[in-house]
């Protein structure tokens, strides 16, 4: 998988939200032989501790798959990619898609510069 540039994650079916999973990692813990195949983990975050089920993908453009023995898909990926799941982009400075915010705090610094 680290060969191939697998695109993996983790994904919580209690609250839903998708962590990266760090490959590397997982191979140093666990050693070469070992199988994301049907294992779990406990979701990272704090209030959910809930399950979390590995998901994999060729490429950030390709459907991820639930790695699970059964094929099922617990989490309901319903065809996603990982481009699906990466954050927006960051606020356009220049006033684009968050302008209101770039504004506000535009006009809270000349606020204060003028005080």
């Amino acid at each position: 998988m680290i060969d191939n540039r697998i695109i993996l994650r983790v994904g919580c079916v209690d609250c839903g939200h998708f962590f990266d999973a760090d490959l590397s990692a997982l191979y140093r813990a666990r050693g070469g032989e070992f199988s994301l195949i049907g294992q779990t983990c406990t979701c990272r975050l704090t209030i959910c501790r809930g399950t979390g089920y590995f998901v994999a993908a060729r490429s950030m453009n390709e459907p991820l798959s639930t790695l699970t023995r059964s094929g099922d898909d617990p989490l309901k990926l319903g065809g996603l990619n990982a481009t699906d799941l990466e954050p927006p982009s960051p606020p356009d400075p220049s006033g684009g898609r968050h302008g209101s915010i770039s504004r506000f705090v535009h006009h809270i610094a000349t606020q204060a510069s003028a005080a």
